[in-house]
């Protein structure tokens, strides 16, 4: 999912400041405008090597690779990743050290809503086992229950 917006996003922000088709931002040079001369084109390229690394990192850890250490960086990477959104955001137009307060908050909670976000499939996965465990154990349990009752 953040491929396939990040891919979009500049692409349509181009657009949208030049008046153009999104269509027309490639072959105008429009694109690479945004890119290259902006804070949020500097910030995308940014958040792009942060997934490239991070995508890196991921592909390196194997199960027998995989050590606190090498989670350590993936998170480290990931909470980077969701943190450099803050300069695309309303926190980069508030400057002196009030701004910078601002976009480190701003970063904080962009980091907890990822974390929390991230954190819900495995809460729905352990639900999900445990219910399968429950009705596992319940079926264990009732012939058992059933044989003491009649003998």
């Amino acid at each position: 999912m953040a491929v396939i917006s990040g891919a979009a996003w500049p692409v349509l922000l181009a657009a949208q400041m030049s008046e153009r088709a999104p269509t027309q931002v490639f072959s105008d040079g429009v694109l690479w405008t945004v890119l290259l001369h902006t804070t949020f084109g500097h910030d995308w390229l940014m958040r792009l090597a942060l997934a490239a690394v991070l995508a890196a990192v991921l592909c390196w850890m194997s199960p027998k690779r995989a050590g606190r250490s090498g989670w350590t960086v993936a998170a480290l990477l990931a909470a980077a990743f969701a943190a450099a959104l803050v300069h695309s955001g309303h926190a980069a137009a508030t400057s002196g050290w009030l701004g910078t307060f601002h976009r480190a908050a701003d970063g904080l909670h962009l980091i907890a809503a990822s974390a929390w976000l991230g954190g819900l499939l495995p809460l729905a996965l352990l639900f999900a086992a445990t219910r399968r465990g429950i009705s596992r154990l319940r079926s264990r349990a009732t012939p058992r229950c059933a044989f003491r009752r009649s003998a």
